[in-house]
């Protein structure tokens, strides 16, 4: 009876942990366990798929199940048949989810068109921990993970259809190799990151970037840091630029980060010191999560440890925040607990956020949590799925006006198509620019087709090419809320 007394105070303290206005409550998607975790993945349907593993030290109550998130009512959980501490998900282009589990060895298994999980097929590679899988836009799906050898080296192994084949060591041997993160670009590519500890001292800490080729071929690349690295994350945007996030120390404190990788190989710009007004003292700043929204915005999410008084206790939040166009914008504390970190922070195709936190509290039990952030400011939203097409396909492209003002307000409309340095404008897609007046009602313009066609037949390789969107206020001539942008092809 105490100890379900106990629980049901904790669960209390849980739900109305601090929060941001901005953001619903943190929900708790595991029970008390000694040890809980979460991994998760969203479609283009905007269906969420989360992994959660739960397990206590005396060997009962362990499991791990899948439970799926779809128009704001979460499922119930569906077993899993392997419990694994070394997880990754993704979503394919067809809306699938793929998945790496490990027992003993590693094993790949993936949905059905109902939804339902596949037998675990195990991949014949050597990998035995830091696992990281992404399917590309032409369906090849490629898998990463860690190889402990003395020291640890980096390998893929990836599947075009016919089977997992070719895995491949893509590190540099000799280094030492931590975590792998796996992330597709636009045109059938993959981008995957680690972090890297050359031997020789004059090399030191950088990190390791492998640009994967549509047809399997791949080049590596080191982006040097001379401080201190932890955990890399990437991301692709709209522009199919690598967006990418991670944590380096400076002056003894370790900070987290954001850069931009505009070509693979290319210098990293654009890096900004996400902590804006942090309280002394600090003892690190690790965990951080990224993604681009449909705006191509970058949204961030990190923990941020502090000192406490009492020994052997340190006190950490989870810190939020948005990389905006033309804004200067600051971090936001969001819940705060013992060790209390984000798993993954997620964006649908409207722009609506899911971030994914873990808490080991100060009994060291743990639980995961989701919090949503729902978008509130007016944009322009394009959504164009996939980016390639070929002959007789058709091309639809969609078209959301989006207000969260609370009142209808006027807006010139724009959309241009850029081809090869050239600019076109709707609704007459002459060089002339041109706009639509409209009226955006209090709820906006719900997502609809906007253009579509169907490919014509034998037009060879074209593009690619780039549509832009966005609203104007007819008085002032400023952009009304964010703009948006889609890439496509013809091949």
């Amino acid at each position: 009876m105490v100890e379900h007394l106990f629980r049901l105070v904790l669960m209390i303290l849980f739900l109305t942990r601090l929060t941001h206005a901005d953001w619903s409550t943190f929900e708790p998607v595991s029970e008390l366990h000694d040890g809980t975790a979460s991994w998760s993945a969203i479609n283009a349907d905007d269906t969420i798929c989360v992994f959660v593993g739960e397990y206590d030290s005396h060997g009962s109550d362990t499991e791990m199940f899948s439970i799926i998130y779809k128009n704001n009512v979460w499922s119930e959980p569906t077993p899993l048949p392997i419990f694994s501490g070394e997880t990754a998900i993704c979503a394919g282009p067809d809306g699938r989810f793929h998945a790496i589990l490990f027992d003993n060895q590693f094993y790949y298994i993936v949905t059905d068109e109902d939804g339902n999980w596949s037998e675990p097929e195990p991949l014949s590679w050597a990998a035995t921990s830091d696992p990281s899988i992404t399917v590309t836009t032409e369906g090849t799906i490629i898998a990463s993970g860690i190889v402990g050898m003395g020291f640890n080296l980096v390998i893929k192994i990836q599947n075009d259809g016919n089977g997992w084949v070719n895995p491949e060591y893509v590190g540099t041997e000799g280094d030492s190799e931590e975590f792998t993160d796996l992330s597709i670009g636009l045109w059938g590519d993959a981008h995957l990151f680690w972090s890297a500890d050359s031997t020789k001292p004059q090399i030191g800490k950088r990190i390791g970037h492998c640009h994967i080729h549509p047809d399997g071929s791949w080049d590596r690349y080191y982006y040097p840091n001379f401080t201190h690295l932890a955990d890399v994350y990437a991301e692709v945007d709209h522009f199919d630029r690598v967006r990418i996030g991670y944590t380096k120390r400076i002056d003894e404190i370790e900070t987290a980060y954001t850069a931009m990788i505009a070509v693979p190989g290319g210098s990293m710009t654009d890096e900004v010191c996400l902590s804006t007004n942090w309280t002394w003292p600090i003892s690190s700043e690790r965990a951080l999560r990224v993604a681009v929204d449909p705006f191509d915005d970058l949204q961030t999410s990190w923990n941020r440890y502090y000192l406490l008084g009492e020994p052997g206790k340190t006190h950490c939040c989870v810190q939020y925040r948005e990389l905006r166009f033309m804004a200067d914008t600051v971090e936001t504390e969001l819940c705060q607990g013992d060790r209390f970190f984000p798993e993954n922070i997620l964006s649908d195709s409207h722009g609506n956020l899911h971030l994914f936190t873990n808490e080991w509290h100060f009994d060291k039990q743990q639980q995961s949590f989701h919090a949503m952030k729902t978008r509130d400011r007016p944009g322009t939203c394009l959504r164009l799925h996939p980016n390639t097409y070929h002959g007789n396909e058709p091309f639809d492209l969609h078209l959301e006006l989006q207000n969260h003002t609370g009142s209808p307000f006027q807006a010139d409309f724009y959309c241009c198509l850029e081809a090869y340095g050239r600019y076109y404008w709707y609704p007459g897609w002459t060089e002339e620019v041109s706009f639509q007046a409209r009226v955006i009602p209090s709820n906006g313009v719900p997502e609809q087709s906007f253009l579509t066609f169907t490919v014509p037949d034998g037009l060879g390789e074209l593009g690619p090419f780039t549509l832009y969107a966005a609203m104007v206020n007819p008085e002032t001539g400023e952009l009304i809320g964010d703009y948006s942008a889609v890439m496509f092809r013809f091949r």
